[in-house]
């Protein structure tokens, strides 16, 4: 009877630890971004044939996509692009997501682009981490996301910067830039709770044992 109250408090003991010893879930925080709205002029952006302008309902019948302001990125046929290096480093298991939304006027040649990801070094180096095509219809914003999970070692610590290219015509928009930053779970937390169950499930398993005797 002694011996069988124990393996019940044991296996108790397994599934409290079971519940309040398991690793958290991956946190997601937003991915910060200064100025997501171009509402403070053109304010931290690096511009090249790009800049800040004031959509109207000529332009997008359909409606604009976030506030009175939007960033416009090319002037004429030349490669045109807007960036912005965030204050975030990359983390090994980490995933990056960035959200734009894309914008072709209905006065204007159809134009396309992407919206990337770049990992950043001090001396401005940059690697393309991930990109994503963007070809919204005429007199419309539409979001597109790209996405990156750093599993790169030679890649922590680098700054993560933010792009919009115009690739093929004369003129593409964007607004209402947004992103998040999903954490993995550090590796200890898992070793700690799997020393755990073994540990208790050791004494469980010595428990039936003695009963068994």
């Amino acid at each position: 009877m002694i011996v069988t109250s124990s393996v019940r408090k044991i296996t108790l003991s397994l599934a409290l630890f079971a519940a309040a010893g398991l690793p958290a879930a991956a946190q997601t925080t937003p991915l910060p971004i200064t100025n997501p709205s171009f509402e403070d002029a053109s304010s931290g952006y690096t511009f090249g044939f790009a800049n800040v302008y004031t959509p109207n309902s000529t332009q997008f019948p359909g409606g604009f996509s976030d506030g009175g302001a939007a960033g416009f990125v090319g002037v004429d046929t030349r490669a045109a692009s807007l960036d912005q290096l965030t204050s975030v480093t990359l983390t090994a298991g980490s995933t990056y997501t960035f959200t734009a939304d894309v914008g072709q006027r209905a006065d204007n040649t159809p134009g396309s682009g992407d919206i990337a990801l770049y990992a950043q070094m001090p001396d401005g180096t940059t690697t393309l981490l991930s990109v994503t095509p963007a070809a919204p219809a005429a007199g419309t914003f539409q979001p597109y996301t790209t996405v990156f999970v750093d599993t790169n070692p030679a890649l922590n610590g680098q700054g993560l910067r933010l792009q919009v290219d115009k690739t093929s015509g004369i003129q593409i928009s964007v607004d209402n830039l947004r992103g998040s930053i999903t954490a993995a779970p550090e590796p200890s937390q898992f070793a700690a709770f799997g020393v755990g169950l073994l540990g208790l499930g050791a004494l469980a398993l010595r428990a039936r044992k003695r009963q068994a005797a």
